[in-house]
C-alpha cells in the first residue's frame, strides 16, 4: 500500500504550525525519511511489460527451433530461431526484442527480434533523413527502374540515382555494401528512396576541398556565365572566374571567350575554407605580356594602336592584347581649347602613337598621338570657305541639331533651324540616323572658337520670300489647319509657308476648328520677322 504524503493544507489550522513556512510535513526530517522510503518502494515494484514495446532481454537458452529470452522480473519469452543470424546466437548476450503478445492462451510471452530490428531501423532512418546523414546498405537485387537495397529495411535506388551518368550494367552492384543518402522518406507508407549519386557528389566535393591548394592548376567546366565572370565546376564545387582574370586583354563580356560546358584549365588564386569561396584565374596560365613590354615597345618607338575607351583626360588604347596605354589629352592635340578626346578620336578607331614613357611595375605606358603638335583648326579655312557645299556623314544627333564629320578632330553643326524651311520641325532622331550622308552649305567657320556651321535649307531658295511676292493683302483662298496653339491656329498656304488666324478672330466667329479642317481665309498682312501671313476668316 502506498501512503500519500501529508499536505500543507491538512495542518494549516494547527496552532503550532508556522503559516509562512513552506513545507509538506510539520516534521521536516520525518518527511525526508518517508519520501526516501516511498521512492525505494516504488522502484521495487515489478515493471509492467506491455504489448508493442521494445525492451531489453538476455538469451538464456538456444533451441533447435527457438531462442528463449529473459526480459526480466521472472518473465521469459520465445523467438523463432530463424529471426537470428548465426553470429547473434550467443548465450547470456543482451538483445532488443519486440513484445508481440504479452500472454497467449498458454500464459507465455511472444517476442520478436525481427520486428524490434525493423522498428529501430525506421527510427535510425528517420533521424538520418532529418539530419541529411548517409546510411549504409547492401544491394539485394534488381527491381523495375532500379535496385532494391537493405538498409535495415528495404529501400529503392532508382537507376537515375546510381551514378552521375546513366548505367545499364546493374548486376555489378549486386551484393555490394555502399553509402547512400535518403532523398525521399515516408514512414507511414513504408516508402524510402535512396541516391548513391548524391553521396558520390558530396564525397567528391569533400575530396576537392581537402586537396585544393592556392596556386594549383585544375581542369574545370564552365557552369554558368554572368556579366562579371563565370562559375567553373572543379571537382563538384564551384569557383568564380572573374572577368578580369579571364584574359590579359580587355573583354567586354565573358561570353566573348567562354561558353557553357566548355572545358578549360584554371589556376586557384585564393580559397577561404570558412566561406568556401574559391577565386580562379585563366589568364595566369599564360605568360604575362607585360614582361616583354620594355623590349617590344621601347621609348620613342612608333606603333599602331586601337582606341578602346575614352575619359575626360585622354584615350586608352590597346597596343596588343593585354597591353594598354594612355594618350593624355595634352598629347593628342596642340589645341588647348579641346576639352574632350571625343573631339579627336572615337572608340574602335586605329591611331598612330609614339611611346614616351614606360612603367612596367605599375603596368603603364604613356603615349603621344602622331600629329598632336598640329592644330587642325589652323588649316581648316584653307580647305573650306563659306558658301561651299559638301557631303559628310552624321556622327551625332542632338535635340538642337546634327553634327557631321568634316575631318579628323573637326565636326560641323547643322542647327535644327537650318535643317528645313519648315517652321514645324519633327524629332531629329526620327528624321536622321548616325552614319547617314547629308549635303549642306557652309555658313560660318570660326577657327578661334572652333565652330563650323552649316545649313541644309540654304541649298534651296526661301519659299516664304517667293510667296510674299505673290500673296498680297486681300488675297482670298482656302487652306487646311496644320497647328493649333493657345494664341490661334496655323494654316498651310503652300509648302513651308504658313498663315496665322488669331484666337480672337475664331471666337468672334464661334469657331473651334480641328487639325485637317479646311477654312476660307483672306490675307490681312505679311509679318516678315515671324515668317508668317496674318489672316482673317471669310
Amino acid at each position: 500500500m502506498v501512503y500519500p504524503l501529508p499536505s500543507k493544507d491538512k495542518y494549516r489550522d494547527l496552532p503550532w504550525v508556522d503559516q509562512d513556512e513552506d513545507f509538506a510535513n510539520p516534521d521536516k526530517e520525518l518527511h525526508k525519511d518517508f519520501e526516501a522510503l516511498y521512492q525505494t518502494f516504488e522502484g521495487s515494484r515489478p515493471r509492467q511489460v506491455k504489448e508493442g514495446q521494445i525492451i531489453r532481454g538476455k538469451i538464456i537458452e538456444i533451441r533447435s527451433d527457438s531462442v528463449v529470452v529473459d526480459v526480466g522480473h521472472k518473465s521469459v519469452g520465445q523467438i523463432p530461431r530463424d529471426e537470428f543470424r548465426q553470429d547473434d546466437l550467443v548465450l547470456q548476450s543482451e538483445i532488443d526484442v519486440y513484445v508481440d503478445v504479452f500472454e497467449d492462451d498458454n500464459g507465455e510471452i511472444i517476442l520478436s527480434k525481427e520486428k524490434a530490428d525493423i522498428f529501430q531501423a525506421w527510427d535510425r532512418i528517420s533521424v538520418a533523413f532529418e539530419k541529411g546523414e548517409f546510411v549504409q546498405g547492401t544491394v539485394l537485387g534488381k527491381v523495375k527502374g532500379g535496385l532494391s537495397v537493405d538498409i535495415g529495411v528495404k529501400a529503392f535506388l532508382p537507376g537515375s540515382q546510381i551514378e552521375a551518368k546513366p548505367t545499364r550494367n546493374l548486376e555489378k552492384y549486386l551484393g555490394q555494401t555502399l553509402d547512400f543518402k535518403i532523398i525521399k522518406f515516408n514512414k507511414r507508407r513504408g516508402n524510402i528512396v535512396l541516391s548513391r549519386k548524391v553521396v558520390s557528389d558530396i564525397k567528391e566535393k569533400i575530396r576537392t576541398r581537402e586537396n585544393i591548394e592556392v596556386g594549383s592548376e585544375l581542369p574545370g567546366s564552365v557552369k554558368n556565365i554572368t556579366d562579371y565572370g563565370a562559375f567553373i565546376d572543379i571537382g563538384g564545387i564551384d569557383g568564380l572566374l572573374h572577368i578580369t582574370d579571364i584574359s590579359w586583354g580587355r573583354i567586354g563580356h565573358p561570353s566573348e571567350v567562354l561558353t557553357v560546358s566548355q572545358k578549360i584549365n584554371v589556376k586557384v588564386l585564393s580559397y577561404d575554407p570558412a566561406t568556401r569561396r574559391i577565386s580562379l584565374g585563366m589568364k595566369h596560365l599564360l605568360p604575362d605580356p607585360w614582361e616583354l613590354v620594355p623590349e617590344k615597345f621601347p621609348i620613342d618607338g612608333q606603333f599602331k594602336a586601337k582606341v578602346i575607351s575614352l575619359a575626360d583626360y585622354g584615350a586608352f588604347v590597346e597596343l596588343e592584347p593585354g597591353v594598354e596605354g594612355l594618350i593624355h589629352i595634352t598629347e593628342m592635340t596642340a589645341n588647348k581649347k579641346i576639352k574632350h578626346p571625343s573631339k579627336l578620336v572615337s572608340v574602335g578607331e586605329e591611331v598612330d602613337v609614339t611611346v614616351i614613357g614606360i612603367d612596367p611595375s605599375n603596368r603603364r605606358i604613356s603615349l603621344r598621338m602622331k600629329g598632336s603638335n598640329q592644330n587642325p583648326w589652323e588649316s581648316i579655312t584653307q580647305k573650306y570657305q563659306e558658301g561651299d557645299v559638301l557631303r559628310a556623314r552624321i556622327c551625332n544627333i542632338t535635340d538642337f541639331g546634327i553634327f557631321i564629320g568634316i575631318q579628323d578632330g573637326i565636326d560641323g553643326l547643322i542647327h535644327i533651324s537650318d535643317i528645313s524651311w519648315n517652321r514645324r520641325q519633327k524629332n531629329l532622331s526620327e528624321m536622321f540616323k548616325k552614319g547617314d550622308e547629308v549635303e549642306a552649305r557652309v555658313t560660318n567657320i570660326d577657327s578661334e572658337n572652333m565652330k563650323f556651321s552649316l545649313s541644309m535649307k540654304a541649298l534651296s531658295e526661301d519659299p516664304f520670300m517667293g510667296a510674299a511676292k505673290n500673296l498680297k493683302p486681300g488675297y482670298k483662298a482656302s487652306a487646311p489647319v496644320t497647328e493649333i496653339s493657345s494664341e490661334g491656329i496655323y494654316l498651310e498656304l503652300m509648302q513651308h509657308v504658313d498663315g496665322f488666324i488669331p484666337k480672337a478672330t475664331l471666337e468672334a466667329k464661334s469657331l473651334e476648328p480641328a487639325i485637317g479642317d479646311t477654312l476660307d481665309y483672306v490675307i490681312d498682312k505679311f509679318r516678315k520677322e515671324d515668317r508668317v501671313f496674318e489672316l482673317s476668316l471669310v
